[in-house]
């Protein structure tokens, strides 16, 4: 499709090179935020507007647009030192520069380049690197990243929706027809034990551990050790997590990004890279919570997922599926099995967008709109 029918409207930007996605970084809502290559085109992240500038350049046939960033409304332009090769693209709120503006340069097989219209350079991958959060900068034209693709998002009528469900890549069995059994439990021990470990030691209150308000069963300790790791694959609930994943962003509620406390790990460690490859949706605030459980309960979880119809009434606000950003926190849950060893549960969540109420909103009726 010609680029000059996709002004205005919603579009992808896809490298040629990679098959990946232009996306803004998880910090999109602040000025200076950076541009990174994304296999998901679905999250608005990925999605821009291609607007007409009124610049004409040195050639008044050239087409330049504003690319405009449709998570955020900032828009796509070099950072400081803009007229350098290697330069970072960020966003920024003041188009009227001549770095925010890019000309689109037709190439072969419906692709086009996307050219810096003040430094002259091109929009591309640096060191023309293919995979997830590679840094988006502007290089020379000889670079085989600077090709792009401008697609249309595609936006079902109400009528007809249809949820196609990508399995997690890194599943044993990521595809529907390799699915013989209602679920797989896959002993993943030799790849996460360590990822897994780091990540309960730093999200472990030892002050808290064997004597919580909520233990179930007092004890002396003053650490938590991975014994093993096993991931239960089980397309029946992922496809059910996937829908309702879809249902909130067709709300198109404005981003309110939260952090929790598994998600501040050490950068340097294996589980912080590990997390940030794990395909976890920022925009719909998808995180990695704990759940503690006793042994007797772990089957019907595995197959059945949790549900707060069955659970406790004694809860501190009431029957639910209770979630802990601290792995010392669920541990007040567990129970030992007949091995004297412990089930902690270490979950994708997808929080939505959190409404705080004080005291005087406990009453009302119908969440508020902001």
């Amino acid at each position: 499709m010609h680029v000059q029918a996709l002004l205005n409207t919603p579009v992808t930007i896809k490298n040629v090179n990679s098959g990946k996605y232009l996306n803004i970084s998880s910090d999109f809502s602040n000025n200076g935020a950076y541009f990174q290559l994304w296999e998901n085109p679905s999250v608005s992240r990925s999605q821009f507007v291609l607007i007409k500038s009124s610049d004409t350049g040195n050639n008044q046939n050239d087409l330049i647009v504003l690319i405009k960033c449709e998570a955020s409304g900032k828009y796509v332009c070099a950072d400081n030192g803009y007229m350098n090769e290697g330069v970072s693209i960020i966003q920024w709120d003041n188009p009227a520069w001549k770095n925010y503006q890019w000309i689109v340069k037709k190439c072969d097989h419906n692709s086009v380049s996307l050219i810096n219209l003040n430094s002259q350079l091109y929009l591309g991958v640096k060191s023309d690197e293919k995979s997830n959060y590679s840094s988006i900068v502007q290089v020379n034209g000889h670079y085989s990243s600077v090709q792009w693709l401008i697609e249309k998002v595609f936006q079902p009528s109400t009528q007809s929706q249809q949820l196609i469900v990508s399995l997690p890549s890194y599943w044993k069995n990521n595809t529907f027809l390799s699915f013989t059994s209602r679920y797989y439990v896959i002993d993943v021990s030799q790849y996460l034990k360590d990822i897994v470990q780091e990540i309960m030691n730093s999200t472990c209150n030892t002050r808290t551990l064997g004597s919580g308000r909520d233990q179930i069963q007092k004890a002396f300790y003053s650490k938590l050790i991975v014994s093993s790791v096993h991931r239960v694959e089980n397309y029946s609930l992922f496809s059910s997590f996937a829908a309702r994943v879809n249902h909130l962003q067709s709300y198109q509620d404005p981003p309110n990004y939260i952090q929790v406390k598994t998600e501040e790990i050490p950068k340097s460690s294996t589980a912080f890279e590990w997390m940030k490859n794990s395909g976890l949706n920022s925009d719909m605030n998808e995180k990695y919570l704990w759940h503690g459980t006793k042994p007797e309960y772990v089957q019907a979880i595995t197959e059945h997922g949790s549900d707060e119809r069955v659970a406790s009434l004694s809860g501190l606000f009431g029957a639910g599926i209770y979630f802990a950003e601290y792995c010392s926190k669920s541990d007040q849950y567990c129970t030992p099995d007949s091995n004297n060893e412990f089930t902690i549960l270490l979950c994708r969540v997808v929080l939505g967008k959190q409404t705080y109420f004080t005291p005087n909103g406990m009453t009302n009726k119908k969440t508020p709109r902001n």
